[in-house]
Parts: structure tokens; C-alpha cells; sequence
């Protein structure tokens, strides 16, 4: 599920930053999809059935308030420093990656080229791995 937030004061992040929501006195990190140019503060949320959190985020109505902590910690944000980067991630875990390619496109930066690949897989052994067959997609932005 996506959410998003339109927080009541200016909400300053990087693409990659991570934001604590909460709801009931029970709070969450959560990494922000949306990219800082944008008007709301996107975030992915997945259900997990007996979390503490999650089910009543899952059952919130549009202007229902949460609780959102002022400032955003940093976690998976691109060092420029660093010639290249690998990102890898699966369901939710995409979220910072998406914002710093939202942020990325926004403004035109070309140094970067995303990949991305899909694979089905029946089960999980070292023997499938080594034999199960994935398409890459590139996406250069160059």
C-alpha cells in the first residue's frame, strides 16, 4: 500500500532518508518513496497480519492523522564520493531507491544506469539459482 502524507509543517529529506510514522502511540520507520521536490510524503507500507502497527495503517481513511517525527534519519542515501553504486532490494525495500530515481530524473542527473531484473522461481535451491533464467532490463538515463 501506498500512503501518502501531507505533513502539517515543511518536512525536509534526502532521497534514501527514512521517517518515523506512528498511530496510537505506536511508531515505525519507514523509508520515503517520494522524492523531496514532491508535495507529499510518499511511503510503501506492507501488512504484516498480526503486526503491532501495520493492520491499522492498513485500516486508515484518507485525513485520518498519523504521528510523524520531525526529522528523517539517513540510511540508504547515494555518497558522491563513490563511483558507483549496487542497490538491491525486494517489496518495501525498494522505497529508497525509488525516491533517489524520482529525485535522479527531476533533475536531470545522467551519471546513473538502473537495472532492474525479474525472475520465477518454483523453488529454492542452490541448483535452481545457478540454473534459473532472468532477463535484465536496463534503463539507461544517458
Amino acid at each position: 500500500m501506498v500512503i501518502r502524507l501531507e505533513p502539517e509543517i515543511p518536512y525536509t529529506f534526502a532521497p534514501g532518508q527514512y521517517c518515523t510514522i506512528g498511530l496510537e502511540g505506536i511508531e515505525r520507520p519507514y523509508s520515503i518513496v517520494s522524492s523531496p521536490h514532491e508535495p507529499y510524503l510518499e511511503l510503501f507500507v506492507e501488512l504484516v497480519p498480526h503486526g503491532a502497527l501495520t493492520p491499522r495503517l492498513w485500516s486508515l481513511r484518507l485525513g485520518d492523522p498519523v504521528s510523524l517525527r520531525p526529522r528523517p534519519k539517513r540510511v540508504f542515501t547515494l555518497q558522491e564520493r563513490s563511483p558507483s553504486h549496487l542497490m538491491v532490494a525486494t517489496v518495501t525495500g525498494i522505497a529508497p531507491f525509488v525516491s533517489t530515481l524520482r529525485f535522479t530524473l527531476h533533475h536531470g542527473d545522467r551519471r546513473f544506469r538502473f537495472r532492474g531484473c525479474r525472475a520465477r522461481a518454483t523453488r529454492t535451491s542452490s541448483r535452481t539459482a545457478r540454473n534459473s533464467r532472468w532477463r535484465p532490463r536496463t534503463s539507461p538515463t544517458s
